[in-house]
């Protein structure tokens, strides 16, 4: 299957992102598309500076096998959060006190404690975070370079 390579560089690194080319999407593929990007336009104004790359892909890498819908959330207090459910397990993993680009939030004291599930949950709703789901595709190849 033939693949479209969308390659970016910035001042320190690279991205390259491989995806399958399919057959040509019906109009209402296309409207959906159309409304998912127009959605995609609201930039968050708090951006977390990632973990080790590496160690990161490695963990989605593995997850791909226990599901296919990857939940991601960031809040504003430096917290990355992803998960993977089935109707048999859950899995994730939660890094902690990441450096935070522009809006910053405290973690309440009453929520330093709890599991990273609730705490993930409760800043969403204080709108100290943002969640998204990934739907993870076998023919799909992210790349980080540094």
């Amino acid at each position: 299957m033939p693949f479209l390579t969308f390659e970016t560089k910035g001042y320190k690194s690279a991205v390259i992102q491989e995806v399958l080319i399919s057959k040509p999407l019906s109009r209402s593929d296309v409207l959906e598309l159309q409304a998912a990007l127009d959605m995609a336009q609201d930039l968050p104004q708090s951006l977390l500076q990632a973990p080790d790359m590496n160690q990161l892909q490695n963990f989605v890498d593995r997850m791909k096998h226990v599901g296919d819908v990857l939940n991601v959330s960031i809040s504003k207090s430096g917290d990355l959060h992803l998960q993977i459910s089935t109707t048999l397990v859950t899995l994730g993993a939660e890094f902690r006190k990441l450096v935070v680009i522009g809006e910053q939030a405290a973690v309440p004291p009453r929520d330093a404690n709890l599991s990273a599930q609730i705490r993930s949950r409760r800043a969403i709703e204080r709108g100290d975070a943002m969640s998204v789901q990934i739907v993870l595709f076998m023919g799909l190849v992210n790349r980080v370079l540094a």
